[in-house]
């Protein structure tokens, strides 16, 4: 079966598709349905009521969309799947990087941590940037795990930035353990300074270690690639 770039199913039948429109506001978005549904839901509800609110003048968010290959790539759009959305698209336009304050920026950070790193945002590629675009990053059980949580609370408090969420600039005992870990494990590639600073060596072991195992390679080691270390 073919895949989208996540892993996920590409979506032809629409029958397996949810026409639902986002909580809180009258924007109608084409999702996978089920518990891809629920997590993009909280995102873009949250998104609406936090961050920037979804224009209803413009027919600027899209969700699933005719499976097509990425400009210059073999892989598929994750829109193909249904898990992915862009937001007010005509106000981020692709490849423009600070088309948000950072106060909204900030505000990003926390909904994705509250989605415990399912989704992953644009904003963070580290080519072209899409600052638009939110999609799934993680397997159908971590999506399912975040989709039980959320409907079990519909409106949760927003957790505090506790979860793992390490980058370029990230420092603290959560870095030297991920630096120790590298070394110990892998030391054909890693032979990094313990000292609890996320700079340049750091993020090319991390780069590496994503290419390796398979996973989204941004260089944040999140809860996919912090899980994967055994973190």
């Amino acid at each position: 079966m073919s895949t989208s770039q996540n892993g996920w199913p590409l979506i032809y039948d629409s029958s397996v598709l949810d026409r639902s429109k986002v909580p809180g506001t009258n924007r109608q978005l084409e999702l996978r349905a089920g518990d891809v549904r629920v997590v993009l839901d909280y995102l873009c509800s949250q998104f609406d009521q936090r961050v920037e609110g979804l224009d209803e003048a413009q027919r600027d968010d899209w969700g699933h969309a005719k499976p097509v290959p990425i400009p210059g790539s073999s892989s598929y759009s994750n829109h193909g799947s249904g898990t992915a959305v862009d937001l007010n698209a005509t106000r981020h336009n692709w490849g423009a990087r600070g088309t948000f304050t950072p106060a909204q920026r900030n505000e990003i950070e926390q909904i994705l941590r509250e989605l415990d790193g399912v989704v992953r945002w644009g904003g963070h590629y580290t080519g072209k940037a899409d600052e638009m675009h939110f999609e799934i990053n993680a397997n159908a059980a971590a999506v399912k795990a975040v989709a039980d949580r959320l409907s079990g609370n519909p409106a949760p408090t927003p957790r505090p930035p506790s979860l793992p969420l390490l980058r370029l600039g990230s420092t603290g005992d959560a870095v030297r353990a991920l630096q120790a870990r590298f070394n110990r494990d892998y030391p054909r590639y890693s032979k990094l300074v313990v000292d609890g600073i996320f700079g340049h060596g750091t993020r090319g072991v991390v780069l590496e270690f994503q290419r390796r195992a398979g996973l989204a390679v941004d260089g944040i080691a999140g809860p996919a690639t912090l899980g994967k270390l055994g973190l």
